[in-house]
């Protein structure tokens, strides 16, 4: 097949998916009038899914006559294991796909290899990766890298040996617009809006960055359930963007000029008339007929109808077709729809302005009526001279109001940063503790700057196999050396899309001991650099940088911009933060004992500054960590944890940890209200705060709401991928969820990069459930693989040198062992184990989870339920997932088992 013919099917197979069922038939009818062969090419392809839905279709297994070239649990490219098929389309197949690289849940696009050597086909692959690097916008979705794979020999699909061309991009979970338009059209005026206003933020970032979409429609836009239930709307599919400019060739294809979905294609590119922003703008007002009309405002039956009604024919007025449409909607979709570009407004955000106003944009002129040419102005009156400076004066009036114009515009910076942990290479460890910290205060900090995406790399650059930016636009690192008998510290940030580098700072001598000074001085150099040189790229296309270097400092001066975003410090005595980042360090090692450390040190720095907010609730956070790992302290640790987080909030309010840390404390506490207002308003605070997301996932999943509570997993793994408790937290919620094997493919990877015994022990509870879940050989492998974890963390638990307050501290491998040898049938292995724990269980030194758990896997329910009420009786702040643990499995609707659920009201 030829790119022209293949071209020709596209189009037709995306006019025909843009259709409703009744209209569809009568479509190909006439457009394959006396062409067998190509009657037969869309059928097979519409059976299959179609070509415009490729990455958005439902899950399918396609038409059952070609099977998916993947299978399930295959690694893609030495990096992605695929989770399930999603779909095919006319170039190629979708996948839900795992990167065991970053752990994080991505889609998987695949080009046919008959594709493969057609350069129009790999051109869109490549289009969308380089679209993507060119502007990051929360509403356009996000694509991440080109990779070849090879399959192996005898395999199914495009056969053995053949090379498959994927993309990997952001996973999206929802359903397309169009979707939600077959079954709820219309939509009512405030959802339409909600939507609209993304879709139009969207468009805006692109035309400002110079690029037109060229597809926009209800199709290529997906919509993503938020925690809150609100929808967050997605742009996607960007294989067809262009230039507005031209000059760029590789966005060119001699194949593409009349590209996209013909009924949302404007008059001028059915012409085949170079687009415009003014294209989009065409795209976006039939997509706000859609919404909010009953019927469609061109009802031709065929493609040469449409192309006829699009080029001769006014659109159905949207009031016609639409009961009680507001007024400010018609006008707004049909000045949207004028068939002279010059005639649309200008941009998507001014007709949601319009909208969201009720304001009245100018009545669109019939096609056939020629526009009068404006006026000349009139020649300048004669002005009598004034005094030099007065004159001079007024002359910078027009040029401070276009700069702050211009700032007002341009306010909203769309970027990536991936922060890179200082090195500290050859210095030892002594100084290790400053390096984590100022990283860890950089994060904080620039986490709060709005439309900027920050990546914590968890690792240094020169160590990092991504260190050409993984998917960022900017990348910031830094490194700490010996230099004149002292140490000195220098920081760069730079470009990726051109390697320039954008801002560097070298700090050293006594400047260091001062790192409340430097830390704030890396934070706002960063952010106004960041902030100009996206400006500089953003405005007009790059090509007044003049202006666009100056409304960053504008906006300085009035108080806006990302500066003004910049967190101030933390505490005003360096040598209190000096002993906050030492503790901080020390909790890294997630141990009893380094717990407290590392409070012993937040309390010298309280002691320091009794203000120091980010102290207290670090502090906070290790109680609750010791709370977590000692039942018989466990109140004791949980009254502390809440007067520090108390402490925190009140000495500022406006400190995320410090909420966070309160939302833990009364969760613990079994305040569900209290605790999902807490993590809200950190989130309110901080939205990029990846460890509330993490948090507040846990909250939410006590109420088996999984979908919900896995939203916020996932968005934790994705603001910090690289965080390694992350991994083991997700992990433990899927397994909690059900997801069993999606938990393993989170966790088993994550055990082999940290040692943790909290991984371990997660990764045992899933081997364990799943050896009780098969039988035979299967069942005898997975309680092996859980023996092994037990093992390993038997091993730790014997080596870890801990201070006498903690040696007799309850072992984890003893609850494991009871629960795992119960689960495979064999009580008499249990036992001596079992009989440990029931004497720790009754001196209260560990969860009675860990005791029910095992009475529940070995039958013995009513004895189960007796420690679960005794439990309850005193609140046992380990029974928050009593709910939804699957070893409890069995005691699900028991009477007494619902009645505790209703007394913890869960």
């Amino acid at each position: 097949m030829t790119p022209d013919q293949r071209a020709r099917i596209n189009r037709l197979i995306d006019a025909a998916l843009d259709l409703t069922e009744p209209e569809r038939s009568a479509f190909i009818d006439s457009a394959c009038a006396g062409d067998e062969t190509l009657r037969h090419e869309i059928d097979e392809l519409l059976a299959g899914g179609g070509s415009a839905e490729g990455f958005l279709c439902d899950e399918a297994a396609g038409d059952g006559r070609v099977e998916p070239v993947f299978e399930s649990g295959q690694v893609v490219g030495e990096r992605f294991r695929i989770v399930r098929f999603r779909g095919r389309g006319g170039m190629g197949e979708v996948y839900e796909a795992y990167d065991e690289r970053l752990r994080v849940r991505l889609g998987l696009k695949t080009l046919r290899a008959d594709l493969t050597p057609d350069p129009d086909a790999l051109d869109r692959f490549q289009r969308e990766i380089r679209v993507a690097h060119e502007v990051t916008h929360p509403n356009l979705c996000r694509v991440f890298d080109l990779v070849e794979h090879r399959q192996p020999a005898g395999a199914a699909g495009d056969g053995g040996g053949a090379v498959i061309t994927c993309l990997t991009m952001e996973w999206l979970e929802g359903e397309t617009l169009q979707a939600l338009l077959e079954r709820a059209r219309p939509l009512p005026i405030d959802d339409a809006l909600s939507l609209a206003r993304q879709i139009a933020s969207a468009l805006d970032a692109l035309h400002l960055a110079g690029i037109i979409h060229r597809d926009l429609k209800p199709g290529n836009i997906m919509l993503v359930q938020q925690p809150d239930g609100s929808l967050r709307a997605v742009v996607t599919d960007f294989g067809l963007a262009k230039p507005v400019s031209g000059g760029r060739e590789w966005f060119e294809s001699k194949n593409d000029a009349q590209a996209g979905a013909p009924y949302f294609m404007a008059p001028e590119q059915l012409r085949n008339e170079r687009p415009t922003a003014g294209s989009d703008l065409y795209a976006f007002g039939l997509v706000l007929d859609e919404m909010v009309t009953a019927s469609r405002a061109f009802n031709a039956g065929s493609l040469g109808a449409l192309y006829y009604q699009r080029l001769w024919e006014q659109p159905i007025p949207p009031s016609a077709r639409a009961h009680g449409l507001p007024p400010a909607w018609d006008r707004a979709i049909r000045s949207c729809l004028d068939a002279d570009p010059a005639g649309r407004p200008a941009t998507a955000g001014e007709v949601i302005h319009a909208l969201a106003t009720q304001e009245l944009l100018p009545e669109p002129q019939p096609f056939w009526e020629t526009k009068p040419a404006p006026a000349p102005p009139p020649p300048p009156e004669p002005k009598p001279q004034r005094r030099w400076m007065f004159g001079s004066a007024l002359a910078l009036v027009p040029l401070i109001a276009g700069l702050v114009a211009v700032s007002g515009a341009l306010s909203t910076v769309e970027t990536s940063v991936k922060v890179f942990d200082i090195d500290t290479s050859g210095l030892g460890q002594e100084l290790e503790y400053l390096s984590r910290g100022t990283t860890a205060e950089l994060l904080r900090r620039l986490t709060h700057l709005e439309g900027v995406r920050v990546i914590p790399a968890r690792t240094t650059r020169r160590l990092a196999a991504d260190s050409e930016g993984g998917g960022s636009h900017f990348l910031l690192d830094g490194s700490l050396m010996l230099h004149d008998g002292g140490a000195r510290l220098s920081m760069s940030l730079a470009d990726t899309r051109d390697g320039s580098l954008v801002w560097s700072e070298v700090f050293a001598g006594r400047v260091l001991d001062d790192p409340v000074a430097f830390q704030t001085r890396i934070a706002q150099g960063a952010a106004v650099a960041l902030e100009q040189r996206v400006l500089a790229k953003n405005f007009a296309g790059g090509k007044l940088p003049l202006l666009a270097s100056l409304a960053a400092p504008v906006q300085s001066l009035l108080g806006r911009g990302l500066i003004a975003q910049v967190p101030h410090a933390p505490t005003a005595d360096p040598q209190a933060l000096n002993l906050y980042m030492r503790g901080s360090k020390l909790y890294e090692e997630v141990s009893p004992a380094s717990a407290q450390a590392a409070l012993s040190h937040y309390e010298r720095a309280l002691a320091l500054d009794p203000k120091f907010a980010l102290a207290m609730s670090a502090s906070a956070d290790a109680y609750i960590y010791l709370k977590n790992h000692d039942a018989g302290n466990a109140p004791a640790y949980l009254a502390r944890a809440r007067e520090f987080a108390d402490s925190a909030v009140k000495a500022d309010p406006l400190l995320a940890e410090g909420h966070a840390a309160l939302a833990a404390v009364r969760q613990a506490s079994w305040d569900w209200e209290g605790a999902g207002k807490g993590y809200r308003e950190a989130l309110r605070l901080r939205p990029g705060f990846a460890r509330a997301h993490r948090w507040y996932c846990g909250l939410i999943m006590q109420f088996g709401r999984f979908d919900e509570a896995l939203a916020h997993g996932r968005k934790a793994m994705e603001l910090d991928p690289y965080d390694r408790a992350t991994p083991a937290t997700y992990g433990l919620y899927l397994f909690l969820a059900g997801r069993y094997r999606e938990a393993l493919a989170v966790i088993e990877p994550a055990v082999q990069e940290v040692e943790s015994l909290g991984t371990r022990y997660n990764l045992a509870q899933v081997y364990a459930r799943l050896g009780s879940l098969t039988q035979g050989v299967e069942s005898h492998e997975y309680f092996g693989k859980a023996l092994e974890q037990i093992r390993l963390i038997e091993s730790t638990e014997k080596r870890a040198s801990q201070p006498a307050s903690a040696a007799s501290l309850p072992s984890l491998a003893d609850q494991l062992y009871a629960l795992v040898h119960s689960l495979a049938g064999d009580r008499a292995a249990a036992e001596p184990y079992f009989a440990r724990l029931r004497e720790e269980f009754r001196q209260r030194r560990i969860p009675a989870l860990t005791v029910a758990w095992v009475y529940a896997a070995q039958g013995r329910l009513e004895e189960a339920l007796s420690v679960l009420e005794q439990a309850v009786a005193y609140r046992d702040p380990a029974l928050l997932y009593i709910k939804v643990v699957p070893f409890l499995e069995n005691l699900r609707g028991q009477p007494r088992f619902e009645a505790l659920l209703t007394q913890m009201r869960l």
